[in-house]
């Protein structure tokens, strides 16, 4: 992870309202990003503060600015469980003002997920044997 890109997403993420966590995840977090990678950044807010569609976007922008990069921006709050569990077991936590709602909430996903996994595994299951309707 390049110290330059991190300390920038911190400190835009800082002035930001409402931020519980910020997430690095994807090539960058990996180790494996190229000069055209984009930046994978994953956001907890606060539910009062979950942005609509245009903040996101603004968001986006802005913070492309600075990094002279595209951003793939996912608000945690709205992503689902599989993406969610996705971004907390392989991402880098980067910024964390609330470490207590930050665990609450990666607990919450972690069932949301689990529970996936359990309604998911038959249909898995019967899709492998070729047939979903009987």
């Amino acid at each position: 992870m390049e110290p330059d890109i991190l300390q920038k997403i911190q400190a835009y993420f800082s002035r930001q309202e409402g931020v519980i966590a910020v997430l690095l995840f994807g090539s960058r977090a990996k180790g494996r990003a190229t000069r055209a990678s984009d930046v994978d950044v994953a956001v907890l807010f606060e539910e009062k503060h979950v942005p609509d569609f245009r903040a996101q976007m603004n968001f986006k922008e802005e913070l492309g600015g600075e990094l002279r990069a595209e951003i793939d921006l996912v608000v945690l709050n709205k992503a689902n469980p599989i993406l969610k569990h996705q971004i907390f077991t392989q991402g880098k936590k980067i910024l964390e003002n609330d470490s207590s709602r930050t665990t609450a909430f990666q607990v919450k996903s972690l069932f949301q997920y689990d529970d996936l996994k359990r309604v998911r595994a038959p249909i898995e299951k019967a899709l492998l044997k070729g047939r979903v309707y009987g």
